[in-house]
């Protein structure tokens, strides 16, 4: 397999350390699925920065995960939000 030559990496700050532990063991799945797709995407944690590092050979999977893995993000963090709405009345 030819090396990706196209990397790009993003750091969020998701507020906690707790929910940036959640949102990368909720993506675990998702990175051997792009691994054994020819693409990787790393994740890792320190303290609330959540840091993906995703690797491709063409812009347009690139274009693909960086919105998909945005995409989830949001989704976490607004379910997360009404969670804790929920739990504070």
């Amino acid at each position: 397999m030819k090396e990706a030559d196209r990397r790009i990496i993003i750091t969020l700050n998701m507020h906690s350390p707790a929910l940036a532990a959640v949102v990368s063991k909720a993506f675990q799945p998702e990175v051997s699925v792009s691994r054994a797709s020819g693409s990787n995407v790393h994740i890792s944690v320190a303290e609330n920065l959540l840091t993906l590092r995703f690797e491709t050979q063409s812009t347009a999977t690139m274009r693909a995960l960086i919105n998909s893995y945005l995409r989830w993000v949001k989704m976490i963090d607004e379910a997360n939000a009404v969670f804790k709405e929920r739990k504070s009345k």
